[in-house]
């Protein structure tokens, strides 16, 4: 497990080898085609649910909003496989 501090303000531990799960790669092509929708499917598949609430908690409280925008969302995923990119290139 890799452990992430992210910009939002949230701590997440997240697999190494989450990024190898097929079905997370088939939800993103899905939500770049067909189903916006299936972002969060992604995420969930990422984090798990525990954590995406808690970035979500987190985002509100930065933001200091009850909405979580989908480009929050995304900036934090993004943030997240770039973290998970860096570990790979130091392996």
């Amino acid at each position: 497990m890799k452990k992430i501090e992210l910009k939002c303000g949230a701590a997440i531990e997240v697999d190494e080898s989450a990024l190898d799960n097929m079905e997370l790669i088939d939800a993103l092509a899905e939500a770049q085609t067909d189903n916006p929708l299936a972002f969060s499917t992604a995420m969930l598949m990422l984090v798990g649910k525990g954590q995406r609430k808690q970035i979500y908690a987190a985002i509100k409280k930065q933001k200091g909003s009850s909405v979580v925008s989908m480009d929050d969302v995304g900036d934090v995923f993004t943030e997240i496989v770039e973290a998970l990119g860096e570990q790979a290139k130091n392996s």
